[in-house]
């Protein structure tokens, strides 16, 4: 009797949407347009797919009992099946390239015969050996929030994923950057001898892997390279495994800003999160490329001003339940990213005038965002004009500020550090600063100061210029280099139905 699989359609509906995060239509390969159906000798059964760097696999929660049995199922058939059919569906294998599929539709019995790549034609699954370790339960949701960070320049690949970093013995971190934004988060403990990238995927972004049920990392390590290897994350039921990202992760601790108490600190409470949710997508300059905001904080007061590109006048928006220390000061940010970072849950702003970064935080986790022009600069006074050094003077530090203690004066962001310079529109403001700061009471430090300034803000606006053009390159590169695959590949299928075809001609008939 030939074995069969019988899969439950209610769980099969459950495990689809998350093994298309990485079978894709799109995939040369029909058997990476499949998965694979297998039972053991225990009757636990198996559905898998893989994209050859990611292996993603899901273990039934009932043993079916039966013969050891594997099957490759077209992704695209098992899905349109089971969405149609109730109850159960069963796989009958029958020959090596055919498949037998049953299944009811109300009351109707179907059996449908489908074509399927064989066994052999499946990539190997790699085995991993190493330990597994447990991890906390806010490991899912914090890696989830590190990889919407990540990064995807094709120039940076170390940035690809979220790196668990155990560098520091007194507190390990989970952390994901792309250069315009950094996100990090610590209070963990990995019982981990080295850090490691984990690759972002589609897949490990779905609500339906790494939830609250617990989750084990092991890291497979290649004998002859330490930095190479495989990772794997471990649920109850899935099981994700991917070819870790080798290298070491840029010094990303060079871009988070020390706070020196000489700031601006902002507390946002809940209303005031909810507000600026709310209000910051609805003003004017959305349509600009960095979708531009500046954040002006005024007597005590928080203002979220904006402007469409051309326009003089501010569009200025009041935001309440905000406490205030520090001294008055102007920002311009993305509102994109200051949005992402408060979805966080972050609801303390940090801003302080040496840096061109704002920093977002909350207890261990943190958020730093490049800005969008020169670091911020306090408020102009135009009432009572002062010398350019007076009133650049920062106000006396609140006694209150918690995170405040005393350190050398922090430069502007090193050359270093794992922010990128960021994608085109995204430099330095010109002269008339018509998105970014300003400094004194007609948005210049005097005709001499204004005039160099904008020298020097010109060249690193061509500078900037120049490095996106070259990524912009290589973008464009590496997609003349798919197409030409693509071609090849075409090519080579299109050679062998015409080998087949003249075989068939020499039949004689």
């Amino acid at each position: 009797m030939t074995p069969e699989i019988t899969l439950p359609v209610a769980e099969l509906k459950q495990v689809l949407p998350g093994l298309a995060k990485l079978v894709a239509k799109s995939r040369t390969l029909p058997v990476l347009q499949s998965v694979r159906v297998q039972r053991d000798a225990q009757g636990i059964v198996t559905i898998e797919g893989t994209d050859l760097d990611c292996h993603v696999a899901y273990r039934l929660k009932d043993a079916l009992a039966g013969k050891p049995v594997e099957v490759v199922v077209p992704f695209e058939t098992l899905t349109k099946t089971a969405k149609g059919s109730s109850e159960t569906l069963t796989l009958i294998p029958d020959g090596k390239d055919k498949l037998r599929v049953r299944y009811q539709i109300g009351n109707s019995p179907i059996e449908q015969r489908i074509s399927c790549p064989e066994l052999k034609e499946w990539p190997a699954t790699p085995k991993i050996t190493a330990p597994a370790v447990p991890l906390d339960p806010q490991f899912g949701a914090t890696l989830k929030d590190a990889l919407q960070c990540a990064g995807d320049d094709s120039n940076r690949p170390l940035l690809h994923g979220a790196c668990v970093d155990v560098t520091d013995p007194k507190g390990h971190y989970v952390v994901g950057t792309n250069g315009r934004i950094l996100f990090a988060a610590n209070s963990f403990s990995f019982d981990l001898k080295q850090s490691v990238i984990i690759p972002n995927s589609k897949f490990l972004l779905w609500g339906g892997f790494v939830t609250d049920e617990g989750c084990q990392l092991a890291v497979q390590h290649d004998p002859k390279d330490k930095q190479a290897g495989w990772v794997q994350l471990q649920t109850p039921r899935w099981t994700y495994t991917a070819r870790q990202i080798a290298g070491n992760y840029p010094n990303w601790k060079n871009a988070v800003p020390t706070l020196t108490g000489q700031g601006t600190t902002l507390r946002l409470s809940p209303e005031c999160v909810t507000q600026i949710l709310e209000v910051a997508p609805q003003l004017p300059g959305g349509d600009d490329l960095n979708r531009p905001l500046r954040l002006s904080v005024e007597n005590g007061e928080l203002h979220l001003e904006a402007r469409s590109k051309g326009d003089a006048a501010w569009t200025r928006v009041r935001i309440e339940g905000v406490t205030v220390e520090g001294p008055d000061i102007q920002a311009s940010i993305n509102r994109d990213l200051m949005a992402q970072a408060l979805r966080y849950g972050l609801n303390q702003v940090n801003l302080e005038t040496p840096d061109d970064v704002v920093l977002f935080s909350r207890g261990g986790r943190k958020c730093v965002i490049k800005l969008l022009s020169a670091p911020p600069q306090p408020v102009p006074n135009p009432t009572s004009p002062q010398p350019e050094a007076e009133a650049a003077a920062p106000a006396t530090p609140s006694a209150e500020a918690p995170e405040a203690t005393p350190t050398e004066k922090r430069n502007t962001m090193p050359a270093e550090t794992t922010l990128t310079p960021p994608r085109r529109g995204n430099g330095q403001p010109k002269a008339e600063d018509n998105n970014g700061n300003h400094n004194g009471a007609n948005g210049t430090n005097g005709q001499n100061g204004s005039a160099l300034s904008a020298a020097v803000t010109q060249i690193e606006n061509v500078k900037t210029g120049l490095r996106d053009v070259i990524i912009e390159l290589n973008a464009t590169l590496d997609l003349l280099r798919a197409a030409e695959k693509e071609k090849k590949t075409s090519a080579k299928e299109v050679e062998s139905v015409r080998a087949t075809l003249r075989s068939l001609q020499k039949v004689a008939i």
